[in-house]
């Protein structure tokens, strides 16, 4: 059972290094895997348009490492976090009405090990305070269409007709 939380997660800035450094590690380790299984997207090499994938793999793999015991002080802190009755949570969202981004959430951290999906030149990982990080729910169809044309390239159409059936 998961208590509640009452107090605020506080990290010093080299906590949060060692919290970044470890997923950078673990963000390393999947792409070595995931750059032979998905070299290219839509002619943009790897990582490029792969931050679903990457975050996946990644939180697959943390969770692996939060089951044993760590050996690294940045999952350590996570996992001692964990113990506490915090929640790690997959989020897809908004990132400054920007980009859809898929993150992660702990505590009022925004995790992004994703990072760098968009622009390769970016880290590869980003831990900020939820907090002015820019990110959040996309809450409406307008925003979702505002951030997607220019994101993805594409033109959105709202279906007129009313007919959210698909099958034939």
């Amino acid at each position: 059972m998961t208590k509640r939380l009452t107090e605020e997660w506080r990290l010093s800035s080299d906590q949060v290094l060692n919290i970044i450094d470890d997923l950078a590690y673990l963000r390393c380790l999947v792409d070595l895997e995931l750059v032979q299984r998905y070299p290219m997207f839509k002619g943009k090499p790897y990582p490029l348009g792969r931050c679903k994938e990457i975050r996946d793999a990644v939180f697959n793999l943390l969770q692996q490492h939060l089951a044993a015991t760590p050996t690294r002080a940045g999952i350590a802190l996570l996992q001692e976090r964990l113990l506490k009755g915090a929640t790690l949570t997959k989020v897809w969202g908004s990132l400054r009405d920007e980009y859809c981004q898929n993150a992660m959430v702990l505590d009022g951290w925004y995790i992004d090990v994703s990072s760098g999906t968009v622009n390769a030149n970016k880290p590869r990982v980003e831990v900020l305070p939820l907090v002015g990080s820019g990110f959040g729910a996309i809450s409406s169809f307008e925003q979702f269409v505002k951030i997607a044309k220019p994101y993805w390239n594409v033109t959105v159409y709202r279906d007129t007709k009313g007919n959210n059936d698909i099958s034939e």
